[in-house]
Formats: structure tokens, sequence, C-alpha cells
């Protein structure tokens, strides 16, 4: 009987370590995801901060009394310029199709976790 109970205790043991392991990857999983959004976002967030400055600098070029028109004009295509690549970064940049290649791999891996045999079943 005692050599019951210490196989008993031992798979018990092996159950929860496979259980802690199982937990751990889709959260790994997770927390990639979740650090991808916070850094893109924080990365164009930062960007977009900077090129606003330089489109205002570009503006008060552009308007200045003091500069030939001719210069005048070639600082308000850089303005405009400036506002077109803040418009592509904020409504088309690529971390939509990263965060679903992401998301679908959480999907997987969830699958995977799901059909994966528990700890002594046999497939």
């Amino acid at each position: 009987m005692p050599h019951e109970t210490e196989k008993e205790i031992e798979t018990a043991i092996f159950q929860i370590r496979n259980l802690r392991r199982r937990e751990v990857f889709p959260r790994r999983v997770r927390n990639i995801t979740d650090r991808y959004v916070v850094d893109t976002r924080k990365t164009i967030e930062g960007a977009i901060r900077n090129l606003e400055e330089l489109a205002e600098e570009a503006h008060k070029r552009a308007t200045s009394k003091y500069l030939p028109t001719e210069v005048r004009q070639k600082w308000a295509r850089t303005e405009a310029y400036i506002y077109q690549v803040i418009n592509s970064l904020t409504k088309n940049y690529d971390s939509q199709m990263v965060m679903e290649k992401l998301e679908e791999l959480s999907r997987v891996v969830e699958e995977l976790m799901e059909e994966d045999p528990e700890p002594g079943e046999e497939n």
C-alpha cells in the first residue's frame, strides 16, 4: 500500500507542475501581446508629437512675412507632407496586422493547451 500512495503523490505533483506549465505559456503569449500594444502605441505617439512640432515650425516658416514666396511655398509643401505622414501613422500603421497575428497565436496556443492530454492520459 505505501507504494501506491507514493505513486499517487508523484502523480499529483506531476499534475500540479504540468498545470503550472500549461498556464505559463498562454500567459507569456498574452504578456508579449500586451507589451507590443503598449510599446507600439508609445513609439507612434512619440513620433506623432515630434512630427506635429515639425509641422508647426514648417507652418511658421510658410507664413513668415520675411521669407521669399518661393521659400514659403517649399515650407508649405513640407508642412503638408508632414501631416500626410502623421495621417498615415494614425490610420494605416501595421500594428493592426501584428495584433491579429498575435491574437491568432493566442488562440492557437489556447487550443493546443485544451487538446494537450492531461498527465497520465494516453493519446
